[in-house]
């Protein structure tokens, strides 16, 4: 979802030779350093260029880094989310790393309670030692030692991390996961839905230092991916065409040349977590500063007092646009009778999956509205085909919302998913013209 906050001020040029071009331009420059001299031969396009003049030398230096460039644009949304870990989080290595991450915000979590008392105590010791007129220096500074540790822990699980539930493999896909929901935990505002609406309503200025945040973001991943690419050739080489292995010198440059770039892909990758968390700071003050104009456009009237007032009032509007009405004419609705125009139908937002994969599945979803904590949403597959669909399969990735296991059903059956976030739920077979009801309960993590 990181890419949803990308390129909003409609200037491209500039984060594109930032965060693409100088990367490109800096690997092609590695590849002519550490991996042409290492060759066994040359590849005849090099040697018809060498014997080219400067001009073109130069002009086909350029050509090769723009189209570089093209494929590092193209591809900027897969390269960040295999950083986040998204591709590889269901795996085994994924899933320890989401687990060593949970654990930590975890024992943090239960740090906390315990961190304000001892705050809150040692304040009121260095104060009545004040007043006693005694010494209050060695105090002091264990005092601003756990105060600074718990303004740590808090910084770390508001900035660097997601509720538990939402944890991924990786620091950069938990930094870049904590803005994502950071209007929800702030707002209760579905990013997802409401930023291609809120952009509109944000000034140029402002738009375009997101944009520069992001380029610099940019610059630091696609260098680390570029260098782990330039590490991976090196090696191969090495080990295919067993020239490092020759002499004692050619065996330390090849080891020198995997060391630099191993390390500088790892360098730049630790550098893209702190410009991801700059580019988060500023998509967050995006929702701070413009989410009251934005509500104006979408057509509503009302001026929240409170902050809770409009917690409840934002809720209502992205549940509208995650997931629609209910389908259950019976059921309790949202209110919107105050809000003019009526809000649209939803595009749903949560991650979904179907199988067998057939345009002859429809899926259609709605959500009731709060019933103490928890919400029923249900979600109707019909078969519009003429043939009859077995082992039909349903897998959601619920986005801000949290599964109340036992809660889902087909009619009066009980159906328990596979998984934790995606749920996969068996509906078995789906007959040509029938449609299955799913419904089950969410709440807030």
């Amino acid at each position: 979802m990181g890419s949803l906050f990308a390129n909003i001020s409609g200037t491209f040029t500039k984060p594109v030779i930032i965060g693409m071009f100088f990367p490109a331009l800096l690997f092609l420059l590695a590849i002519q350093l550490f991996v042409m001299p290492g060759l066994p031969w040359q590849p005849q396009v090099i040697e018809d260029l060498a014997s080219l003049d400067t001009e073109w030398k130069l002009a086909s230096f350029t050509l090769a880094a723009i189209v570089l460039t093209f494929f590092l644009y193209v591809l900027n949304i897969p390269i960040i989310r295999w950083y986040e870990g998204y591709p590889w989080e269901r795996g085994s290595l994924g899933k320890r790393l989401a687990s060593r991450h949970r654990r930590v915000l975890e024992r943090e979590a239960q740090l906390l309670p315990g961190l304000e008392l001892e705050v809150e105590a040692l304040k009121a010791e260095v104060e009545a030692a004040r007043t006693a007129q005694q010494d209050t220096s060695a105090l002091q500074v264990l005092s601003d030692e756990v105060e600074d540790g718990h303004r740590r822990i808090l910084e770390s699980h508001l900035f660097e991390f997601p509720d538990p539930s939402a944890v991924l493999p990786t620091r950069l896909g938990n930094v870049i996961r904590a803005f994502e929901t950071y209007p929800w935990k702030m707002y209760r505002m579905a990013a997802v839905p409401l930023w291609p609406r809120l952009i509109a309503h944000i000034d140029a200025g402002y738009a375009g230092a997101v944009d520069d945040a992001k380029s610099h973001f940019d610059f630091m991943l696609n260098l680390s991916f570029l260098s782990s690419i330039l590490f991976f050739v090196i090696a191969l080489l090495g080990l295919v065409f067993p020239v490092p292995f020759e002499t004692t010198e050619l065996l330390v440059v090849w080891l020198v040349k995997l060391f630099v770039t191993g390390a500088l892909a790892w360098a730049c990758y630790n550098g893209s977590i702190s410009r991801a968390a700059e580019w988060g700071s500023l998509v967050r003050g995006a929702f701070d500063l413009y989410r009251r104009p934005l509500l104006t456009a979408l057509g509503f009237t009302q001026t929240p007092s409170t902050l809770q007032e409009e917690r409840d009032l934002w809720e209502l509007i992205s549940l509208q646009y995650s997931y629609g009405d209910p389908l259950d004419p019976e059921a309790q609705l949202l209110e919107f009778e105050t809000v003019a125009p009526p809000l649209a139908p939803a595009t749903d937002v949560v991650s979904i999956e179907l199988a067998p994969a057939s345009p002859d599945l429809q899926l259609t979803r709605g959500v009731t509205a709060k019933v103490k904590r928890a919400r029923k949403v249900t979600t109707r597959i019909h078969n519009t085909g003429t043939l009859a669909m077995s082992n039909v399969t349903l897998s959601e990735t619920l986005v801000n919302q949290q599964y109340l296991w036992g809660s889902a059903r087909i009619g009066t059956k009980i159906v328990t998913p596979r998984g934790t976030n995606p749920y996969t739920f068996e509906l078995g077979t789906i007959n040509a013209g029938a449609h299955v009801d799913l419904e089950y309960e969410v709440a807030e993590p």
